[in-house]
């Protein structure tokens, strides 16, 4: 016997729009007894939890939707998982945070390593299957990420125009409480400037303002079927940041010959160790370039460069507020 043989088409619709789940309440709900229930659960039906089983191998999707539903009314993903339903981040994390109404308790539990976690709280609600709504998730998504992990999440929300820089600073600015403010909303104040990645960012901070270097025209469409991370037009310097774990150098290579025969420009290539490890090494070679095209300045030391730590980035005096630009602080403290 198979749950086609038994279940009902409004039943198995159902169970494909919850990721292959149902409750026991609706299967009862629906006139499958329970003695057909136990059944066809030891002919091949995952029992994930008490009262939820799965019509097929259980996914990520699967186990979401088990938290949901054993959740009950008003429950909302959070956290990681929020942020994946939003498009915001690519991975499908293994700890499922899922927010239930003050009124309710629910214990957490575990699948195949998945893990599901209740938190009590209100929560706005959006989209299907019910989560935090973007900038929301991207709030509660700061209770456990990392400061990188955290600005590349936003950076990524704002770069595919899921939020705009206001939203995510308003949803930063509001809580009396928020881990990561100060940094996502130094982000927020250089979005304009094309900031698209964690990467661009480390770059920014470690290699350009900390050196004192001149500002790049970040993300130039200059030349036409490609897009410089970073440019210095009246220099003829690119600078390409790669921050994919594989890449096609065959690729890359194309791209830097055409640059040079369309544009007569240099290119200058960094990836990941490069701007983690050595960032006043990259710095030195960007104005060793700078300076034989014509620039006049001088590279700056930053503490790095005199055998220090970095300084970690931090609010002003005046309070997060203040790091942003006039007309924003205006808008929010008016808000």
């Amino acid at each position: 016997m198979t749950p086609r043989t038994v279940l009902p088409d409004s039943l198995r619709l159902r169970a494909h729009a919850q990721g292959g789940v149902l409750t026991a309440a609706q299967l009862t709900a629906a006139g499958v007894s329970r003695a057909v229930i136990r059944g066809l659960a030891a002919r091949g039906w995952a029992h994930i939890a008490h009262g939820i089983v799965c019509l097929r191998r259980p996914t990520w999707e699967s186990l979401l939707w088990s938290g949901l539903l054993r959740g009950g009314p008003g429950a909302v993903a959070g956290a990681e998982a929020a942020t994946h339903l939003n498009g915001i981040t690519r991975r499908e994390p293994g700890r499922i945070v899922i927010w239930l109404p003050r009124t309710s308790r629910r214990v957490q539990f575990a699948f195949e390593g998945w893990r599901v976690e209740y938190r009590v709280g209100d929560r706005p609600a959006a989209g299907k299957p019910l989560r935090l709504p973007p900038a929301a998730s991207l709030v509660d998504y700061a209770r456990d990420a990392t400061e990188d992990e955290l600005i590349h999440a936003a950076a990524t929300a704002i770069s595919r125009g899921l939020l705009s820089p206001d939203e995510v600073e308003r949803a930063f600015v509001e809580p009396a409480r928020v881990r990561h403010r100060a940094a996502v909303l130094l982000l927020t104040s250089t979005a304009g400037a094309g900031i698209e990645s964690i990467l661009e960012w480390r770059y920014l901070w470690h290699v350009e303002r900390a050196h004192r270097l001149p500002a790049m025209v970040r993300q130039d469409r200059r030349m036409a079927g490609s897009r410089f991370d970073g440019s210095y037009p009246e220099h003829g310097l690119v600078v390409e940041l790669d921050g994919r774990e594989f890449h096609d150098a065959g690729r890359d290579r194309i791209r830097d010959n055409r640059t040079v025969l369309n544009l007569g420009w240099v290119t200058l290539r960094y990836g990941w160790s490069d701007v983690l490890n050595e960032p006043c090494r990259v710095a030195n070679e960007v104005a060793f370039a700078l300076r034989q095209r014509g620039w006049e300045g001088r590279v700056a030391t930053c503490p790095r460069c005199r055998g220090r730590p970095p300084s970690r980035l931090k609010p002003p005096p005046g309070g997060v507020v203040e790091l942003l630009d006039e007309p924003r602080r205006s808008r929010l403290q008016a808000g």
